[in-house]
């Protein structure tokens, strides 16, 4: 109910914070919505090809710092839309065959390829977001330092995920 901690939130003896993690689908599903992948809060773009240094509802560090980190985002798009495309003239092939229009299947194919790239771009970064924190563990480092006097003061209170509070948790 609202105005309670869920009970999925446990004590940690050390008084240090841990993040539970939600499951990989609901991650996956919350990227794909184009919504922070952790808490399911929205308005983490800037723009349609910039994210927001962190989310607006829970803080998570959607820039990582690290200079590389989305090279896989890129190579998630990449390969999302190159299958996608695949199937697609694939499907074109079969439905027009014994006699393919080969011309216009390359003038659109490469049509669709740059544009499939450019459109699919904010997914890939928030899916890729999505796969790294289901792969590595969140640690406070990974919150903005407003929301860090907000995640000290809960784990001083015993709790161990300030995302997870009833206010911020997305049931999407």
């Amino acid at each position: 109910g609202v105005g309670r901690i869920p009970a999925r939130l446990s004590r940690h003896a050390a008084g240090t914070m841990t993040f539970i993690r939600p499951g990989l689908w609901r991650l996956l599903r919350r990227a794909l919505l184009l919504k922070c992948p952790h808490c399911g809060g929205g308005g983490i773009f800037e723009s349609f090809f910039k994210l927001k240094a962190h989310c607006p509802t829970c803080g998570l560090r959607l820039e990582r710092g690290e200079g590389d980190y989305f090279v896989g985002a890129y190579l998630f798009n990449l390969i999302a839309v190159e299958l996608i495309l695949f199937f697609c003239v694939c499907g074109f092939v079969y439905v027009t065959w014994p006699d393919p229009p080969w011309t216009v299947i390359t003038y659109v194919t490469a049509t669709l390829m740059l544009s499939g790239c450019m459109l699919c771009y904010p997914f890939s970064k928030t899916t890729w977001l999505a796969v790294d924190i289901a792969i590595r563990p969140l640690s406070p480092s990974f919150h903005s330092l407003s929301m860090r006097p907000l995640f000290s003061s809960l784990c001083s209170a015993g709790y161990s995920d300030p995302c997870c509070t009833s206010s911020t948790l997305r049931d999407d």
